[in-house]
C-alpha cells in the first residue's frame, strides 16, 4: 500500500502493519516532526524568503462533484506544485522527504483505481489533499462534532499560518513552479481565513445537481462502510488523513447554523443517510451562494456544465487560475471528461421527494429544477 486504501480482499488488508507503523510514526509525534519542519524552514530561510506566494488555487467543496479530475486538470499545468500521495506521512517535511525520495530513486508506483470505485487510476504521484493534516495538528479538536465553532482562536490561526506559509514555499522551493494548488473540501470553512492571510488565493468550488450529487454521496458510504468493514487500520488512516466525508467515522463540515448542523448529524447518527445528504448539500451549497457567488476570489461552477461543456469550462477555469494550456491539452481533457456512467441510479421514488423537498430552495439557486 503505497499511495491510497486499496481495494479491499480477504487476503489482503487495506493497511499493511508496516504502513500503519510508518505512518504512525509521524502522527503519534507531530510536535516533534513540526518542530523539524520549523527546522527545515530555518536552514531554508535563506532560499524561500524571497519567494512569493502567488495565487494559491484552491480547489474545495463537497465530496463527489468531480473535484478530483479538476485538481488532476490543473496539476498537469507546469506551474503547478501540489501535495501527491508519497507526501505523506511526512508532510511536516515537504522538502526533506522529496529530496530524500530523489536520492533514494524511489520510483513511481503503479497506476490503480482508488479505493472509490470510480474509474480513476491514481499512483504515488499522484496530486491528492493533504492540507487537512497540517490544520489537524494546529487546531485540536478540529472534527470533534461537540466543538463545532473551531476557528475562533486567533493565536492558532497566528501560529498555523506562521507554520503554512513556509511549508508553500519550500513545496514552491523544491519544485522550482510558480504557483501552489491545493485540494481540501473542509478550505470552504476557512475561505476568509486563507484570503486574510494570502489576499490573492483563488477558490474553485464545483457545484453538481442535488440528486445525482446526493446518490454518489450515498454510494461510496455504503462502499467505505463495506470496505473498511473489520479494517480497524484503514479507519485509522482516514483519521489521520483527515477523510471524514463517508463511512464509519462521518463528520459533516461545520458552516454555522448550529441548528441545522447538528439536525444534519443527528440524521446521519439514525441511519437516514438519503436525507442527511440531502439537507448537508443543501447546507453546503446555500453558504457558498450566500457568502461566495459574487466574491471575485471564488469561481463556482454546475458539474453537469463541466462534463457537458468541458471544452468551454476548461478555458473559462483556466483563466479564473490564471494560466493557459495548448489547444491540444485542453483537447485532450475535454475528451477525457464526462458524466459518469458507471453505475445506474437505484434511488427510489420517496428518496427522489426527500432529496426534492431538501433542496428544492438551494437547488434553484443554483439554475437546478426539482
Amino acid at each position: 500500500m503505497s499511495h491510497a486504501l486499496q481495494k479491499s480482499t480477504k487476503s489482503k488488508p487495506l493497511i499493511s502493519a508496516q504502513r500503519h507503523w510508518l505512518n504512525g510514526l509521524v502522527c503519534n509525534h507531530q510536535k516533534f516532526w513540526k518542530k523539524l519542519g520549523d527546522f527545515e524552514s530555518k536552514v531554508l530561510e535563506f532560499d524561500i524568503e524571497p519567494i512569493k506566494i502567488d495565487r494559491p488555487v484552491y480547489v474545495c467543496g463537497l465530496a463527489r462533484s468531480g473535484s478530483t479530475v479538476l485538481l488532476e486538470f490543473l496539476a498537469s499545468h507546469r506551474d503547478f506544485v501540489s501535495h501527491k500521495y508519497s507526501d505523506f506521512p511526512f508532510i511536516f517535511t515537504p522538502y526533506l522527504w522529496r529530496k530524500l525520495q530523489k536520492i533514494l530513486m524511489m520510483k513511481p508506483s503503479k497506476p490503480v483505481e482508488r479505493f472509490h470505485g470510480d474509474g480513476i487510476k491514481v499512483t504515488s504521484e499522484s496530486p491528492e489533499a493533504m492540507e487537512e493534516v497540517l490544520w489537524m495538528h494546529f487546531f485540536k479538536g478540529l472534527h470533534n462534532l461537540d466543538t463545532p465553532e473551531r476557528l475562533k482562536d486567533t493565536a492558532a490561526l497566528q501560529r498555523f499560518f506562521d507554520f503554512y506559509l513556509p511549508h508553500i514555499k519550500k513545496l514552491l522551493f523544491q519544485s522550482k513552479a510558480p504557483r501552489y494548488l491545493a485540494k481540501g473540501n473542509y478550505n470552504i470553512a476557512r475561505i476568509d481565513k486563507i484570503i486574510a492571510a494570502v489576499p490573492d488565493a483563488k477558490f474553485i468550488v464545483p457545484v453538481r445537481s442535488p440528486v445525482s450529487h446526493v446518490e454518489s454521496l450515498l454510494r461510496q458510504h455504503e462502499n467505505f462502510l463495506t470496505k473498511t468493514k473489520g479494517q480497524k487500520r484503514a479507519v485509522k488512516h482516514l483519521q489521520r488523513v483527515g477523510h471524514f466525508e463517508f463511512g464509519a467515522d462521518i463528520r459533516p463540515i461545520y458552516l454555522g447554523q448550529d441548528d441545522v448542523y447538528h439536525s444534519i448529524l443527528d440524521l446521519f447518527k439514525s441511519g437516514e443517510m438519503v436525507r442527511g445528504y440531502a439537507r448537508y448539500w443543501a447546507y453546503v451549497y446555500d453558504y457558498i451562494y450566500t457568502q461566495y457567488v459574487e466574491s471575485p476570489s471564488v469561481l463556482c461552477y454546475r458539474y453537469e456544465d463541466f462534463c457537458d461543456k468541458s471544452h468551454e469550462m476548461l478555458t473559462d477555469i483556466a483563466d479564473f487560475s490564471g494560466v493557459s494550456y495548448k489547444p491540444a491539452a485542453l483537447d485532450m481533457w475535454a475528451e477525457y471528461i464526462q458524466r459518469p456512467s458507471y453505475y445506474k441510479t437505484n434511488l427510489k421514488a420517496r428518496d427522489l421527494k426527500i432529496i426534492a423537498d431538501e433542496t428544492k430552495q438551494t437547488a434553484a439557486l443554483w439554475g437546478y429544477s426539482s
